[in-house]
């Protein structure tokens, strides 16, 4: 368990066992958590950036919509469907019967 969680875990278990604390939180919680109440100063900032990185998010690639309408037919049941849909014309021509007229 590394020492963020730890922390977590611990405010938790302590808030469950003794609400009280956090209503008293500039004594008890900020210094717990390495906080003032005026906020984190500049150097603890910068600590801070440097071990955790920078507040960003993560964008995911995406695919090209191209390649996500191909990816819709790659399944048994669609392979079937498509399958008998061009066996179904094949196999009316093969079972009908000759015209009268020949």
């Amino acid at each position: 368990m590394n020492k963020k969680s730890l922390k977590k875990a611990l405010f938790n278990v302590i808030l469950k066992r003794r609400p009280e604390l956090y209503l008293n939180r500039r004594k008890t919680f900020y210094p717990f958590l390495g906080i003032s109440h005026a906020g984190l100063s500049e150097k603890k900032i910068e600590n801070r950036r440097r071990q955790y990185s920078e507040n960003e998010i993560a964008r995911e690639w995406r695919d090209k919509r191209s390649v996500t309408f191909i990816k819709t037919f790659i399944n048994p049941v669609i392979g079937i469907l498509i399958a008998f849909a061009f066996l179904s014309p094949l196999m009316n021509m093969l079972s009908a019967k000759p015209p009268d007229y020949i």
